[in-house]
């Protein structure tokens, strides 16, 4: 419990996510030690540095960053990124530049929603992904989405005598992919850190072509829905769908169990060519900064979209702290206690799950 309080601890003060800046204009500059805990990485240690800003003196546009990253975790793996984030005057346009590393182990037990937990087998993936993306409102709170990614894998360290050492899962080899992105956005949360009321939406169609000449489509949708209920009370809801069309690596396919969706289960614990996820989360008030959640949810994964609905849905529910470190900048430290069906996990980081 001490090293848990302690990883919490500095978790709080800084993680991955880039903490929003407040609503001065002037630009500001931060450096915070980062920390995190996490099943599969261990403990992470590392800094981060956030230069915030805002675009013009008008206090509702939203805030703007540049944030550097770098971090090691304690079974020898490391994360980093760069990202710019700006928002334009009067939220006119919102651009994103990211360039991000992680070298990882993750869990991988097969394809298909029924795979069993006595399939699982652990490799090292080395991931660089650069992520371009432009939205224009057309008008407000609606914007048009233009983007491209492209993702380079190498995996290492797989388990000999594996699936994926003996080359069956699809890409198990190293492969790099480049899409295309466009696709709409209805965004009228709040404040994006911490949303009280609103909605966020974004339907994205990305296609593009990975190694071998193998091209492939994708639709991602993600609808949230925040709504207050009582004295500071929120209700948030959220819905994704990510599906496929064409061909794609394994580590790459839709897939559930995440820190943010389908927690409790490791990530991938599932995966396919369709996924679907919904949950619900209450969170409460603050009382002397500390906030608490209740979450529950559901997901699965099928080969094709039809068989969504009559698949194997696997639930998952649980319970949290928040700690809010800043009122003005709404910054949320979050320990998540989360149970799924079979397995459970304890996620430690910054800003809501969703």
């Amino acid at each position: 419990m001490i090293l848990l309080a302690g990883v919490f601890a500095s978790a709080l003060v800084f993680q991955a996510t880039p903490v929003e800046p407040d609503t001065a204009t002037g630009t500001r500059l931060r450096v915070f030690p980062a920390g995190s805990y996490s099943g599969v990485t261990g403990l992470q240690y590392g800094a981060a540095m956030l230069v915030g800003f805002r675009v013009g003196p008008d206090s509702s546009t939203r805030p703007s960053s540049f944030t550097a990253y770098g971090a090691l975790t304690a079974k020898g793996h490391a994360k980093g990124y760069l990202q710019v984030d700006r928002w334009s005057a009067g939220n006119e346009r919102h651009a994103r530049a990211r360039l991000e590393h992680i070298s990882y182990p993750l869990p991988y037990f097969g394809i298909g929603p029924r795979t069993p937990a006595s399939a699982e087998e652990w490799y090292s993936s080395g991931v660089t992904t650069i992520h371009l993306f432009v939205q224009q409102a057309i008008p407000k709170p609606r914007y048009w989405h233009w983007g491209v990614r492209s993702v380079w894998t190498r995996l290492h360290d797989t388990e000999p005598g594996g699936a994926i050492d003996r080359g069956d899962a699809p890409g198990a080899g190293g492969t790099h992919t480049t899409a295309l992105e466009i696709g709409p956005v209805i965004d009228s949360r709040d404040d994006m850190a911490a949303p009280g009321t609103g909605v966020f939406t974004r339907a994205i169609l990305s296609g593009g072509a990975s190694t071998g000449d193998e091209t492939f489509g994708r639709l991602a949708i993600d609808a949230r829905r925040y709504a207050p209920v009582g004295a500071g009370h929120v209700v948030a809801l959220q819905l994704q769908y990510d599906g496929l069309f064409g061909s794609l690596p394994f580590d790459q396919l839709p897939m559930i169990g995440a820190d943010t969706a389908m927690r409790g289960y490791p990530r991938g614990r599932f995966r396919d060519r369709q996924a679907m996820t919904a949950q619900v989360e209450l969170r409460t008030a603050y009382w002397r900064r500390i906030g608490a959640v209740a979450f529950a949810g559901a997901g699965t994964v099928a080969p094709v979209f039809g068989r969504l609905a009559s698949g194997t849905w696997y639930p998952t529910a649980g319970i949290g702290l928040r700690a809010l470190l800043s009122p003005r900048q709404r910054a949320i430290g979050r320990l998540d206690l989360a149970f799924g069906r079979g397995s459970w996990g304890v996620n430690v980081g910054l800003g809501e799950a969703f």
